[in-house]
């Protein structure tokens, strides 16, 4: 037959489909499998049918040879876990999903699965999270949240799950689940005020007071000056704007106008002051900006926080922004000439740096710590949890003291590996038991302190790197706000927290520094408190404050 004797049954097959005709369906894709029995399209078509047919061991088959013909494709192995789901076999669908999230960390579909099969199985504590992940990043899926709605009514938080019940509804105003909700949860209507009565001397009283000031000659005071608007960009995804969103919310607090945005749009640069801007070559509306608003005469700061000439071939941003793109770092250091001023995280990026830089000073990190999260309990639970939190850059750093850990799950049962950020690292670790892990997804930077809060022990292995010893202490700095105990390699930055943690230089001494914590709850609890005092001191902005009054005292001179 023909290739276009395919593609007719192939187009007949989604008529049916469209229309509910499982049967007919399921014998037109059969016809077309003869042709191509490689088609990875018509296997999964075929299994779906079998899926709505209720013969979810019969699609089994069809949707395993599918992810094997596409192992690289997230579809096809989250089509594979709800296979798996659908024929009673939990622990086969999550392996599925997090293949797929390892394919692709921000395919939708198969978190949302993930986070649905927790649900059922009653792990709350780590589905909730990635529900209220997926409805932060788009609050009209209306799926995710219902299902988050139900669980907060489930858990109590009425007014929580109220107001994604009344979400739901502005979606979809004819949804049935959500619609009785809000008649169970929402509080009866108040009674109406009593009616006040005016009298005429209440009319007297107010004209006196008025005549009054106006005798007094009370003059309203002048409006204050409006303070620099300042934007944030090239900060993008949940790890690299936690840097800036502390000073954001500072100033944002103080009364500057305050954006934060991976790229700016149009009309930032006229309305804002201070532009502040990091990785600007990592994409060219970046640079221009940077361009851009130095001709406009605004205030151009460059904040960074890596050393991209430093970066490691194994890194994946080596080609891109690093050595191995020449022509990108000669646009980083334009832009670092043009900027009117440079920030940088370490005393190290500081001294590697300065050469580039016309101004240059170092604004170390900090934390928010009016954010209620910070304070807010973590689950319950009966495991001492070892936390590991990062990107896909990080996993040879990981990978580098991966024996040690699975020593230390062999040998303490009631001991849990977290992994937080990048499903790659979650799948190092395919030969510890289920039950001694557990992943979590990136959260936003105002959510992450409560992610932190799933951890007894913060793990954070760095190899001794040029790259790695001009890195700041943020995450140290993180976990001492949380009170959290912590492991790390002792680089540079790192020597300045040492009193809320234990230092393992190589692999080999990390099992009994780790061990250590896990056996004494006292001592982590010691030093959990010991490094809340430090953190204590990290609160300052004083750099960002200077930075703004520089750019108030241009407007002033301007005048």
């Amino acid at each position: 037959m023909s290739s276009a004797s395919f593609e007719a049954l192939l187009i007949q097959a989604d008529e049916q489909a469209r229309n509910g005709r499982w049967q007919d369906t399921l014998e037109t894709l059969t016809r077309a499998i003869r042709l191509r029995p490689d088609h990875a399209g018509t296997l999964t078509g075929l299994g779906t049918c079998l899926i709505q047919l209720d013969r979810p061991q019969d699609a089994l088959p069809l949707f395993e040879q599918a992810a094997g013909l596409a192992p690289d494709s997230p579809e096809a192995h989250n089509n594979l876990g709800v296979a798996y789901a659908c024929a009673g076999d939990p622990a086969r669908a999550e392996a599925a999903y997090q293949r797929a999230l390892a394919c692709d960390s921000g395919h939708v579909p198969a978190w949302k699965n993930l986070a649905l099969l927790q649900l059922q199985q009653g792990r709350f504590a780590e589905g909730v999270p990635i529900l209220a992940a997926l409805v932060k990043a788009d609050p009209t899926d209306l799926e995710a949240v219902i299902a988050l709605a139900e669980c907060y009514e489930q858990g109590g938080e009425t007014e929580s799950a109220l107001t994604l019940y009344r979400q739901a509804l502005k979606l979809q105003p004819d949804h049935a689940t959500a619609r009785a909700a809000v008649a169970r949860l929402a509080p009866p209507p108040a009674p109406p005020p009593a009616r006040r009565v005016a009298r005429p001397e209440h009319a007297q009283k107010l004209a006196a007071l008025k005549s009054l000031k106006k005798a007094n000659g009370a003059a309203e005071a002048a409006p204050p000056a409006p303070k620099p608007g300042v934007g944030f960009f090239g900060a993008a995804g949940w790890w690299n704007t936690r840097r800036v969103w502390a000073p954001a919310r500072w100033l944002a607090a103080q009364g500057h106008r305050v954006k934060v945005a991976p790229l700016p749009e149009a009309g930032d640069l006229d309305a804002l002051d201070i532009v502040v801007v990091a990785r600007p070559h990592a994409a060219p509306a970046l640079s221009q900006a940077v361009t851009r608003a130095r001709q406009a005469g605004k205030q151009v700061v460059i904040d960074l926080d890596e050393d991209f000439h430093r970066l490691p071939p194994d890194h994946p941003e080596y080609a891109v922004l690093g050595p191995g793109n020449p022509d990108a770092l000669r646009m980083l250091e334009q832009s670092l000439a043009e900027a009117d001023r440079v920030t940088v995280s370490t005393e190290t990026l500081a001294e590697r740096y300065a050469a580039f830089a016309r101004q240059l000073e170092v604004a170390p990190d900090t934390w928010d710590a009016d954010n209620p999260f910070w304070q807010k309990p973590g689950p319950a639970r009966a495991t001492v949890n070892l936390g590991w939190v990062g990107t896909e850059a990080e996993l040879d750093d990981l990978a580098w003291i991966k024996n040690d850990l699975i020593q230390v799950l062999r040998r303490a049962p009631l001991v849990q590996l977290v992994i937080a950020g990048a499903p790659g690292a979650y799948q190092l670790f395919d030969a510890v038991p289920e039950k001694q892990r557990l992943y979590l997804p990136p959260l936003p930077p105002e959510d992450y302190p409560y992610l932190l809060a799933h951890f007894d022990v913060l793990l954070v292995p760095l190899r001794d790197t040029d790259y790695n010893r001009a890195r700041s202490a943020r995450r140290l700095m993180e976990a001492a706000a949380r009170g959290l105990p912590w492991v790390a390699s002792p680089l540079p930055a790192h020597q300045a927290w040492a009193d809320g943690g234990l230092f393992a230089e190589k692999p080999g001494d990390w099992p009994a520094a780790v061990q250590k914590l896990i056996d004494a709850p006292g001592l982590r609890q010691a030093m959990g408190a010991a490094g809340r005092a430090l953190a204590g001191q990290c609160r300052s902005v004083s750099a960002w404050a200077r930075l703004a009054g520089a750019s108030r005292s241009r407007q002033d001179n301007a005048l």
